[in-house]
């Protein structure tokens, strides 16, 4: 009998302690509803899911905020938005067997809905590292002398990927050749860059 009425105080303690669980909201976890996704799709497959943000009062905000970040820089030694025919670039292979990388891909999709003409991965003549290789540029909008970077966080901080960013830079100032660069924390306001971009080279 003396089992029975342990085995019976334990199962009335379990109970008491599985209700107070219940009340104060222990009991079970209730599964999170993820928000809306979009799946992107590129040229060589989709990329990681986008959220949808439907208020438009938070995208409103977003590009408020995007339009007053001082995350992008701009290079602007000419300010004249014309083609330079005496500034002989060229595509790299890498233009046509590197895969973009998902900020690229991003870049790609806002370029694509504005009536310009772009290339990725291309070189200058005069660019040749003292390694053999040339310093490519993410983009170029060769009818408006503008050249595009992305620096993601990782591959654009080591010693050398900064060297070979300094010479292209210093090439755009010599060379008279507008360069916009966009950083890690311009990701998720890429479609609001472009768009501030297109308006400053009248381009609809």
């Amino acid at each position: 009998m003396d089992v029975v009425y342990v085995i019976g105080f334990f199962i009335v303690i379990g109970l008491m302690i599985y209700g107070w669980c219940r009340v104060m909201g222990m009991g079970s976890v209730s599964p999170v509803q993820a928000p809306p996704v979009q799946i992107k799709v590129r040229r060589d497959g989709p990329v990681a899911p986008v959220p949808v943000v439907h208020d438009q009062a938070v995208i409103n905000q977003q590009i408020d905020d995007c339009l007053g970040c001082t995350s992008t820089e701009y290079i602007w030694p000419d300010r004249k938005y014309r083609p330079r025919p005496d500034l002989k670039w060229f595509s790299t292979n890498w233009g046509t067997t590197l895969v973009p990388s998902a900020a690229e891909q991003l870049i790609i999709d806002e370029l694509e809905k504005y009536n310009i003409k772009w290339e990725r991965e291309i070189s200058f003549a005069g660019l040749l590292l003292s390694t053999g290789g040339w310093a490519r540029y993410d983009f170029l909008l060769p009818d408006h002398n503008i050249v595009i970077e992305y620096h993601g966080r990782c591959w654009h901080t080591t010693s050398d990927r900064t060297t070979v960013d300094t010479i292209k830079e210093q090439f755009c100032i010599d060379n008279h050749i507008n360069l916009v660069t966009y950083k890690s924390q311009d990701y998720y306001h890429i479609p609001a860059r472009i768009k501030k971009l297109m308006g400053q080279i009248g381009v609809r």
